[in-house]
């Protein structure tokens, strides 16, 4: 019965490594292999395995089996060099201290032929070897002991505690009474072999169902954070479109706002010179078309120039601001100066607030350059410390009462814009003392 338990067991583990290439249960096939031969020829030889020249192949069928036991112990534990290095330091040299015994002990059989327990060589080498793996025993089971929180080394350990029990009582009745009929210390072992299968093959059950449950749940968590990447992206997917949608619906207002009203100004005006005589009158409305066409093709430079992906930074930008201002103020003698803070470049700010604090600017400074008469103008951009964007465009002019603003000089279209950008707005002046422009822009 216990043979046939350990050939099942045996074929079992073969083909669960095969399959699944763990090394522990490889480890522990081996061992299983190597009790199952030496439980299987003593179904031959009922009391002992006849002796051979220079050895006795029970006892080698024995340390095999304990060769192999401890390396695949070595493996279950999980043995740490440096946190177990006694435990690591015995199992690692106890395939080498039965090898050096099973040399004594063939030496012992070429010496002492008659196999008598009592022969010095042969029974100080045998409770030598029972002693040793009796050590390495004790230690190993200290170890699954420290581990006990985990049901994986109690298992563990249950196994090692029977075998070490058992190895003790058929140690002890190999000694004392082996001629004694009703007791084979070797079948008691081959009884110890067998217990010892039903824990350690316990603990690699539980260990591989719990590790097939956490593989389970990680991938449950990876197929999990994909859908969460797919539903992202699928959001970011339709922000974007959104996006996209409202970007066109902006620029077909302001294509209608902006340049659709002066078109129709040109137009209209057109149809007034083919019926007008006057000469004046027709230099003046020619006047005004060719001023309005220049509007129109800088409205549309502007609205092009916003829709270009190269031009998507802030450096882009006031650059642009530079290139719109600098030939103004030197054509009119004004003395000016740009104060940008490196910070203000790498801020984020979207395309359509970028574009409005564009134009809300390039209005400033049309306003500076036809209403202020100055001498001298200043634009800034720095970051505020409460997470905001300063812009102002400030002059040596004039100056206005803010309580009398002129709709003519674009502060009602500037107010606007800012309320689309949900930006502030402040105008400050006075007669004779300038004025600034000062534009806040919370950042995202």
């Amino acid at each position: 019965m216990v043979t046939g338990a350990l050939l099942l067991a045996s074929v079992y583990h073969s083909v669960l490594f095969y399959y699944n290439r763990i090394r522990l249960i490889g480890n522990y096939a081996l061992y299983l292999w190597s009790v199952f031969a030496y439980c299987f020829i003593r179904c031959f030889y009922i009391q002992q395995i006849p002796h051979l020249p220079y050895f006795s192949a029970d006892e080698v069928l024995q340390m095999l089996s304990f060769a192999l036991y401890i390396r695949f112990t070595k493996v279950a534990m999980e043995l740490d060099p440096e946190k177990d290095k006694l435990a690591y330091r015995f199992t690692k040299i106890a395939p080498a201290v039965i090898a050096i015994y099973l040399v004594i002990h063939a030496i012992s059989f070429g010496l002492f032929f008659s196999y008598k327990p009592i022969d010095p060589l042969y029974f100080a080498s045998y409770i030598a070897i029972r002693a040793f793996l009796l050590l390495v025993g004790f230690i190993c089971l200290m170890i699954v002991i420290k581990k006990r929180t985990s049901v994986y080394f109690r298992y563990i350990a249950y196994g090692v505690l029977s075998l070490i029990i058992i190895g003790m009582a058929a140690t002890i009745i190999e000694l004392f009474w082996k001629n004694n009929n009703y007791v084979d210390p070797l079948t008691i072992l081959a009884v110890g072999y067998n217990i010892d299968l039903f824990f350690f093959s316990g603990a690699i059950s539980y260990k591989m169902r719990t590790e097939t449950v956490a593989k389970e749940q990680a991938n449950k968590l990876v197929l999990e954070q994909q859908i969460e990447i797919q539903k992202n992206e699928m959001e970011r997917l339709v922000i974007s479109f959104k996006v996209k949608e409202e970007e066109r619906s902006r620029i077909a207002t302001e294509l209608h706002d902006e340049i659709g009203s002066t078109i129709s100004s040109i137009s209209i005006l057109s149809d007034v010179i083919i019926k007008e005589k006057n000469e004046t009158s027709i230099k003046a409305m020619q006047l005004e078309i060719k001023g309005n066409s220049k509007l129109i093709m800088e409205k549309m430079d502007d609205i092009i120039w916003s829709l270009n992906p190269r031009n998507d930074s802030m450096e882009k930008m006031l650059l642009r601001i530079k290139q719109f201002a600098t030939p103004l103020f030197e054509a009119r003698n004004i003395n000016y100066e740009y104060n940008i803070d490196n910070a203000v470049y790498a801020l984020p700010l979207p395309i359509e607030q970028r574009q409005q604090a564009y134009l809300i600017l390039k209005e400033a400074i049309n306003n500076l350059i036809k209403h202020a008469a100055c001498t001298e103008a200043t634009i800034t951009a720095t970051k505020g410390s409460d997470n905001t964007l300063l812009f102002w465009v400030a002059d040596n002019g004039k100056g206005y009462k803010t309580d009398n603003e002129s709709s003519g000089n674009g502060l009602e279209n500037m107010k606007l814009r800012a309320r689309n950008m949900d930006a502030a707005i402040t105008f400050v002046s006075s007669r004779g003392m300038g004025t600034t422009i000062n534009l806040i822009i919370k950042l995202g």
